[in-house]
């Protein structure tokens, strides 16, 4: 409870293992009805026995190996499920989704970790609709979010019909304006793209000076609250009151190539990358957790990483919107007013034809949180 009311712990991960002794000495008393021989191995036993008795009454005639597997997963659930009974700090906190609950179990025999997840009953134990949660455990899914506003629908048009313009190498405007003496109206655009795209973001949408202000960084991450680049932003959006926010990922991002090795065992990098990718590499996760789940009949290898590697991409353009929205009360502010709404977008970097991904799924939800 201190480590989540004062050092703001974000995760709890509750961790079992296999050929554990005191879940083995648990299905055996539960089998036998015998009491262990002190009293201090029986206060242990009796705090594994349901998990131990569910697993016996699940697997009646399963070799005692299976038995102890499946006993190992219940007592880390159970374990859980106490945690939030008995706890009102966890409970709120897992409640307003400022704290994540997992469980896992270790393979002391090959090194690995199984995550089971959080607790099947985890939104009515804690009386809340996790939507983070819920959006986080399914596979994703684009879902398809246009502009709610006539400004940003305007924006949005001008910023695809610059980027065709790109493309096609056609009719260009921006490049022709000279930026000393032109568009002298403030930005109404906020572009968040990648610092290693060797093209200015003025040039991929064809944008006059002046009309959007660009903020690069490695990985197009948005920084921790209270951060530099975090407070960049906040200042451009209350200094400028820009009417869209766009976050942009391209294709072959070298930052989310490494976020995917991290994910993969790769070496620890630095410290300072490690800043970096710590932001990248929950959307690596997910990405290779869902197409793990969806591997399409026949994709080749170099089919599956190609996807996986697109996946992330778009993750962590909306990855970087969530936490502008969540962390950031400046933008969180004017995007509930209406008068600022985030857009994702991946751009292809063998053709510079951009993607608008469109809004965050949750953007509903996230703005409703307190």
């Amino acid at each position: 409870e201190y480590a989540v009311a004062v050092l703001k712990t974000k995760l709890i991960v509750v961790t079992g293992h296999t050929l554990c002794g005191a879940v083995t000495a648990a299905i055996k008393a539960v089998k036998s009805k015998e009491g262990m021989p002190t009293e201090n191995l029986g206060a242990v036993v009796d705090n594994i026995r349901v998990a131990a008795e569910m697993a016996l009454k699940t697997l009646p005639d399963a070799p005692l190996e299976q038995q102890v597997k499946m006993a190992t997963t219940l007592n880390v659930f159970e374990c859980m499920q106490k945690i939030m009974r008995h706890s009102k700090i966890m409970r709120d906190g897992i409640a307003s989704e400022e704290l994540v609950l997992v469980g896992a179990v270790y393979n002391i025999e090959e090194g690995s970790l199984e995550w089971v997840g959080p607790h099947p009953e985890q939104e009515s134990i804690v009386g809340a609709t996790l939507h983070i949660q819920r959006w986080r455990e399914a596979p994703y899914m684009r879902k398809a979010m246009p502009p709610s506003t006539p400004e940003a629908r305007d924006i949005m048009h001008r910023l695809q019909g610059g980027n065709t313009r790109f493309v096609e190498k056609s009719e260009l405007h921006g490049v022709h304006e000279n930026p000393s003496i032109a568009h002298e109206d403030e930005p109404d655009t906020i572009m968040i793209g990648s610092s290693n795209l060797r093209v200015p973001y003025e040039d991929v949408f064809d944008s006059k000076p002046g009309q959007m202000l660009v903020q690069q960084s490695m990985g197009n991450i948005a920084g921790h609250a209270g951060g530099a680049m975090f407070a960049s932003l906040e200042f451009a959006v209350a200094r400028f009151s820009p009417k869209v926010l766009v976050v942009v990922g391209h294709s072959g991002d070298e930052v989310v190539n490494a976020a995917l090795q991290q994910v993969r065992g790769a070496k620890m990098p630095s410290k300072s990358m490690r800043h970096v990718l710590d932001q990248v590499v929950p959307s690596c996760m997910k990405a290779v957790s869902d197409v793990s789940k969806d591997s399409a009949t026949g994709e080749t290898t170099a089919g599956r990483q190609l996807r996986v590697e697109q996946t992330a991409t778009e993750l962590n353009a909306l990855y970087t919107i969530k936490q502008l929205l969540i962390h950031s009360p400046i933008i969180r502010a004017a995007a509930k007013m209406g008068s600022l709404e985030l857009h994702a977008a991946v751009l292809d970097s063998s053709t510079g034809k951009v993607d608008f991904v469109g809004q965050h799924p949750l953007v509903a939800e996230l703005l409703a949180r307190d």
